[in-house]
């Protein structure tokens, strides 16, 4: 659905760990599945972590999964983004490319415009009180 001002100042008050909340990356994925002609697919954790060039292995914090859709969302382009990905509204769920998508997105100008709204909107909360600094740690 919409995200209204509500709804972001609520995820940006719980701070940098507020993806994370969210993330349920440790779901039960069976939501997830779908058939490729007779091949079934579904998500795996493996998604939510991205290795690097130098073989060191990040978390993809950003990256949420929803049980109830069987879809992954962008965390920062659901609540700050205005593009029209699948990682923005509808979900992400072609299992078959995903980890090219995902990489896609996570590189993408989209991506990185929403991640800096989200980082300035938190900035403007703490100075208004709003929301603790501490988030800022």
């Amino acid at each position: 659905g919409k995200v209204n001002e509500e709804v972001r100042s609520y995820w940006v008050g719980k701070g940098d760990m507020a993806p994370t909340l969210c993330q349920n990356k440790d779901a039960d994925f069976s939501a997830s599945e779908r058939t490729y002609k007779s091949q079934k697919r579904c998500l795996s954790k493996t998604l939510f972590t991205r290795t690097l060039r130098n073989g060191e292995k990040v978390p993809r914090e950003w990256l949420v999964y929803s049980p109830s859709t069987g879809n992954v969302y962008c965390f920062f382009c659901k609540l700050f983004g205005n593009g029209s990905s699948a990682f923005t509204h509808s979900g992400y769920s072609d299992w078959k490319h995903s980890v090219e998508q995902v990489e896609m997105h996570e590189a993408g100008q989209s991506h990185r415009n929403a991640r800096l709204r989200c980082a300035l909107t938190r900035h403007q909360l703490a100075e208004l009180g709003v929301i603790s600094g501490a988030c800022f740690q």
